[in-house]
């Protein structure tokens, strides 16, 4: 067997298992952003009160003792699996970074975060300029 076919079989699982931890992320997002839309509806939110709490909801799926998502707002794997990591990471109208460029760390929950809050934006059907 030549290492190309080696290395063609090894791709294999591997590439199997990259789509298996990125359905999990897209997965955690849904499952953040479902919970916090459910959330807003039961308290008859909306507006800028509604991103207020969305805001405020976000920040306490964060924490392991809430949620078993929790680790998309910690693992480098978000910047893998999301495809708004440029938006997500860019330099704010104010001129504000929202993560410290040397520390790579501090970019998973910022990315996260964008990709829940979007879609609960999408899901609650409200205007890209009510976004965060």
């Amino acid at each position: 067997m030549t290492f190309e076919a080696v290395e063609s079989k090894a791709a294999v699982p591997e590439a199997a298992a990259a789509q298996a931890l990125a359905a999990r992320y897209h997965g955690a997002v849904r499952a953040i952003a479902e919970a916090i839309v459910r959330d807003l509806d039961a308290r008859a939110l909306g507006g800028d009160e509604a991103w207020e709490h969305a805001v405020e909801e976000a920040e306490r799926w964060r924490w392991p003792a809430t949620s078993p998502h929790a680790w998309i707002f910690s693992s480098r794997l978000t910047l893998a699996f999301s495809g708004n990591v440029a938006q997500a990471l860019d330099v704010r109208p104010d001129g504000e970074r929202p993560w410290d460029p040397d520390d790579l760390d501090s970019a998973p929950p910022v990315v996260a975060e964008f990709d829940v809050l979007s879609l609960v934006g999408e899901l609650r059907d409200m205007d890209p300029g009510q976004r965060p």
